[in-house]
């Protein structure tokens, strides 16, 4: 509530410097002020309003106010300003920039902005269930996102410029989750119950900025200190038709977050060789410091306290973990030859983390609120890494340009784990102790290569090619062995290669008419091998094709047509070996576009959109029993009028139609069609 008092403060005080401003600058002689004044905006949703909402960012219902506003000018002969901003009711959009600037003093910014994101709270669907195949939250899934700040600054005499900055961002609201609660008909279980979270997090930032030059190099520097705190609670609620009470429970996540950081960044460049040559220089280190408390609750339906099996009844948890962070930078480039830019970079970083919790459990049923057992854990990582980069880009043949660029990459990293379970009520948890000491050496190669070829001013292309590879070994010095001979640390190593392949071909055969197609590429195989286990492999393919036709029939209409079509398709060891076997999933969507343009008169203009989607995705996984596709479309087509009145007043008027729909066995709900008004006047006083 606090801080919502300070967001609506800062915010009025912005938004009523808009109207100082504007009608200060009315009387400014070389002042200028637009604005656009929305008085209506009006949505009927009929359907899954919710599901709209979610998908377009938009409310339903009556909204109005100011969509932008722009004002520049001078307040005297040394001292100018302009302002920025916007005032939407109904869906909490506002904002405004500020910024006073007086030649050889100083200058003063004042930002605010708050703009609300909206969620669906329908869980997943099962088709075969005939009670519980599909369900939704009963909570208004929104979250508010806002920021406000200030910098003031000046030149002190000789000194280099020099300003004090403050910012806070903030959430608040509820969302979805996909993280879905068991849901139960007779013995099949299927993960679609709904979840949410709630959300309440401020995080404030203060320090100092400035830049001069030093030694011939341009310099910036940054002293940053911020503070978090967020506090969040989390419900996943189990769903059944049966009477078990286990199968009905209710579990519930509180957790508290304080976090502490500060860092200092130092940034220099200078040019040389006549502006040929530049080299780039910077340093940024970082400390973090932040204590969580979690606790995680079980109810029945009721909300009566309950232990079932595998309890998850943990009270006052911490965390505790501290990080600090050491990065060298450097970039050089120049032009080896007139038609040759030769660009290098380096990045060194060196990381430390260490941290610890303390996690009491309470598994007596029903919980009289004495831990159990308490699992004590401690953990220390040591990371040192640097890259490189290496890149020529060569213009020097008549009618093409390539360039070429070599990454690599090493990081090493010793991490160290310990957990161990103390008596309470219960003898110790053995098979919550265990402990491992292990180092892992990541190396990564990237190779990029492309070429611009203009072959005649009717015909032009670009490609790229990029190449990665990253191999991750693990070497574990010290692990844990169960009875069982499972070992705490079991990976040997993760592989990565991947291809990546842009390509773009523009062709225009007369003066009217333009066409591209672009056509994309990415290959992405994953190798994991575990001890004692053969290697496996999982893969992702996609191919995205991109088709583009700008016409101009006549002098006053234009016309933009597009089309694209993304398939892609993972494969995962799921899909090959012993039954039953979980098919790879495919992803196939496809995207048409259009908008035009026609001028009736100097006066007069008629502007349409209109853009489709469609992905067939439902029958992957239906023969496995578990239909978790999509098969929906949805299109929007919008028509709009812009009347100019007079040089000052223009008036546009705008109709939007807006229809999704989803198979009614892989979607809660059949769809929503909506309908939206939308009237605009622009004022501009030159």
């Amino acid at each position: 509530m606090k801080n919502d008092l300070i967001r609506n403060f800062i915010g009025l005080l912005v938004l009523g410097s808009m109207v100082f401003t504007a009608s200060f600058v009315h009387a400014e002689s070389d002042a200028k002020v637009s604005a656009t004044i929305v008085p209506l905006e009006y949505i009927s949703v009929k359907g899954d309003a919710e599901k709209f909402r979610a998908q377009t960012w938009k409310n339903d219902g009556y909204s109005g106010g100011l969509e932008d506003i722009l004002a520049t000018g001078m307040i005297n002969k040394d001292t100018s300003f302009s302002f920025e901003g916007h005032a939407m009711t109904n869906t909490n959009d506002y904002g405004g920039d500020l910024e006073i600037k007086k030649e050889d003093f100083g200058f003063l910014k004042i930002d605010y902005d708050i703009f609300r994101k909206y969620y669906d709270g329908t869980g997943g669907t099962y088709y075969p269930f005939t009670t519980l195949s599909a369900r939704n939250v009963d909570k208004d899934f929104k979250m508010d996102i806002g920021h406000m700040g200030f910098e003031i600054g000046g030149v002190l005499g000789s000194l280099p410029e020099i300003s004090f900055f403050y910012d806070q961002h903030t959430k608040d609201g509820v969302k979805s989750r996909l993280s879905w609660a068991a849901a139960k008909e007779g013995s099949t279980t299927r993960m679609i119950g709904p979840a949410w979270q709630d959300i309440d997090e401020s995080v404030n930032s203060f320090g100092l900025r400035s830049h001069g030059e030093l030694a011939g190099f341009a310099v910036k520097g940054e002293q940053k200190w911020e503070v978090l705190n967020e506090k969040t609670i989390r419900e996943e609620k189990s769903l059944s038709t049966n009477a078990t009470v286990s199968e009905k429970k209710i579990r519930r996540q509180t957790t508290e977050l304080d976090s502490n950081s500060s860092v200092t960044t130092l940034h220099g460049e200078k040019w040389f060789w006549e502006d040929t040559g530049m080299l780039a220089l910077a340093y940024r280190h970082s400390q973090i410091d932040n204590k969580e408390h979690a606790s995680i609750r079980e109810t029945d339906e009721f909300g009566n306290p309950r232990s079932f099996t595998y309890p998850e009844n943990k009270y006052a948890g911490i965390g505790d973990n501290k990080l600090s962070s050491d990065i060298v930078t450097g970039n050089f480039q120049s032009h080896l030859m007139k038609d040759l830019l030769f660009n290098a970079k380096l990045k060194t970083e060196i990381i430390g983390r260490h941290g610890g919790s303390s996690d009491p459990a309470d598994t007596t049923d029903p919980p009289n609120g004495i831990a159990n057992t308490t699992e004590v854990s401690m953990s220390e990582s040591k990371v040192d890494s640097w890259g490189g980069d290496l890149g020529l880009r060569y213009s020097g043949f008549k009618k093409t340009s390539i360039y070429g660029d070599v990454e690599v990459g090493r990081v090493n990293n010793w991490l160290y784990e310990n957990r161990d379970s103390i008596a309470g009520e219960s003898a110790p948890s053995a098979g919550e102790i265990f402990f491992r000491e292990t180092d892992v050496y990541t190396t990564k190669v990237v190779l990029t290569a492309g070429t611009r070829t203009v072959l005649s001013k009717y015909l032009n292309f670009t490609t790229q090619i990029r190449h990665k590879m990253q191999d991750s070994d693990y070497d574990d010095k010290r692990e844990a062995v169960y009875s069982s001979g499972a070992k705490s640390a079991f990976m040997d190593f993760l592989q990565l290669t991947g291809t990546e392949l842009t390509t773009k071909w523009t062709v225009k055969p007369v003066k009217r008419v333009t066409g591209s197609l672009r056509y994309q590429y990415a290959d992405n195989d994953y190798v994991t091998r575990t001890e004692d286990l053969f290697n496996q492999r999982a893969l992702t393919i996609s191919h995205t094709f991109t088709y583009d036709l700008i016409l101009q029939p006549l002098d006053s209409l234009l016309i933009d047509l597009g089309y694209m079509r993304q398939l892609a398709k993972t494969s995962t060891p799921a899909d090959r070996g012993a039954a039953p076997l979980i098919p790879g999933f495919t992803s196939n969507v496809d995207t048409w576009m259009m908008s035009s343009s026609y001028i009736f008169s100097p006066k007069m203009s008629l502007n349409t959109t209109f853009s489709k989607a469609s992905q067939d995705n439902y029958n992957d996984f239906t023969a496995t029993g578990m239909p978790y596709g999509v098969d929906a479309s949805w299109y929007d087509a919008t028509v709009g009028l812009k009347w100019m009145a007079n040089k000052v007043v223009s008036v546009e008027p705008k109709y939007t139609y807006y229809n999704y729909q989803e198979n009614v066995k892989s979607g809660a709900d059949a769809g929503y069609s909506a309908h939206a008004v939308w009237l605009g006047v622009n004022l501009n006083w030159l």
